[in-house]
């Protein structure tokens, strides 16, 4: 059994140091509370997809953006067909259809 802890050991460490050599030095400090993989992957996926609360508030907005999408004046058509297109990978990635 103890050979058995020394590899979860290892690869809790192996994990939580390519989890934290992911993160960019500039946010690194506010996962520093974080002592095991698992606790930082947590707060990457709550701080990537916030509360159910944000992301209602998210979707609603996507979709009131959406359905008031519109031509800026002074923009070109490749500009407007970018900002379409991202609106459209973000409706998506809220499920927004």
């Amino acid at each position: 059994m103890l050979e058995n802890d020394k590899k979860a050991y290892e690869l809790e460490k192996k994990a939580f140091a390519t989890l934290t050599q992911a993160l960019n030095k500039d946010i690194y400090h506010q996962f520093s509370y974080c002592k095991t993989t698992k606790a930082l992957w947590d707060a990457l996926v709550a701080r990537g997809e916030g509360n159910a609360a944000s992301r209602k508030s998210r979707h609603d907005l996507l979709k009131k953006e959406f359905e008031s999408f519109q031509f800026l004046e002074n923009e070109t058509l490749n500009d407007m067909i970018t900002r379409f297109y991202h609106l459209i990978s973000e409706m998506c990635a809220y499920g927004v259809y």
